[in-house]
């Protein structure tokens, strides 16, 4: 595993309901911030979001701050770390193009309870508004919506996984950009900044 891969999986993080069966994906964003799909949390109601990091359970809890439903299907979450908490950031940026290889780490519904990674092939931005990422050659399984999706080649992740083409073949999917991301959460641009200039990882 590449340095940039074992990074990306100490960003993200799996994301359990309270009384709900199955889970997603998130990451985080900024310290304190994880960003995942509306749709992964959207039936929290006012109840915490339980946090799984790094192979520990109920590590963290966190609360809905802004949920946005289709066409972004966009949620940032707050969370609060233990005080020993030193988990890494993605680093956003907007670079995407056709043929780029792109890889995700993210927790399916089935076969690897801890997560496990996943590469692709982008084919391009799709023409709806807002533009998605259309991506091939690889299977997104229920559960890993809300994974980061690193460019491999920019070295950066340049969207969120939001669905699947086929859950039980490798189809691949699609996910949101970032620069979607950032039109809708552009405090993110700032703390993302902040964040990068202390910490070089």
């Amino acid at each position: 595993m590449s340095q940039l891969e074992d990074l990306l999986q100490q960003c993200t993080v799996k994301l359990t309901l309270p009384g709900r069966m199955g889970w997603g994906t998130g990451f985080f964003v900024a310290p304190g911030w994880i960003l995942t799909c509306a749709h992964v949390v959207q039936e929290v109601q006012g109840q915490p979001v339980q946090v799984w990091w790094q192979k520990q359970e109920n590590w963290g809890q966190a609360v809905v701050e802004q949920l946005l439903p289709d066409p972004y299907d966009l949620a940032l979450l707050r969370v609060t770390l233990p005080t020993d908490a030193k988990s890494p950031c993605v680093y956003l940026d907007e670079t995407i193009q056709s043929r780029d290889p792109l890889y995700l780490f993210g927790y399916p519904d089935q076969d690897f309870p801890n997560g496990c990674p996943v590469t692709f092939s982008c084919e391009g931005l799709t023409g709806d508004e807002p533009a998605l990422i259309k991506f091939a050659l690889g299977q997104v399984r229920p559960g890993m919506s809300g994974s980061p999706l690193l460019n491999q080649r920019s070295r950066k992740v340049c969207g969120i996984v939001k669905f699947t083409r086929d859950r039980s073949f490798d189809l691949g999917g699609g996910a949101v950009p970032t620069a979607v991301i950032l039109a809708q959460f552009p405090e993110l641009a700032e703390q993302q900044r902040s964040f990068h200039q202390q910490d070089q990882r």
